[in-house]
């Protein structure tokens, strides 16, 4: 007699939770490199050009966003969509959205070059 839990595929939690952690800690990296960037930019008295576009942050954002992909497909599939399906439907979902805020994060930023902090503050 054969076991039929052996053909059942488990549900990925484990996925989901090490791909969340993962997507946490690298979105902290990337909040802390940027505002080393911020740091570094004011210290030198607030020049011309912000540069916030190295390498290492944009490592720690496609690490965030790769990361939050495999989390949100990886959470579909435990509802039982099939793994191709949940991880292109997590794609979709992350993707534009991350683009979206690397874009607003590069106008923001662009701002700041031309007007300083005192453009983007919102308590005042």
């Amino acid at each position: 007699m054969t076991n039929p839990e052996l053909y059942v595929n488990p549900p990925a939690y484990g996925v989901v939770i090490v791909s969340c952690l993962f997507a946490v800690l690298c979105g902290i990296i990337f909040k802390d490199i940027l505002e080393y960037q911020f740091s570094r930019w004011n210290d030198r008295g607030q020049p011309s050009e912000l540069n916030y576009k190295t390498p290492h942050l944009r490592a720690a954002y496609i690490l965030t966003c790769s990361f939050t992909t495999v989390c949100v497909g990886s959470s579909l599939s435990v509802f039982g969509i099939a793994d191709i399906l949940a991880y292109l439907i997590g794609t979709i979902v992350v993707a534009p959205t991350g683009l979206l805020i690397w874009l607003q994060l590069g106008s923001m930023m662009s701002l700041v070059e031309k007007e300083g902090l005192q453009a983007i503050r919102i308590d005042e």
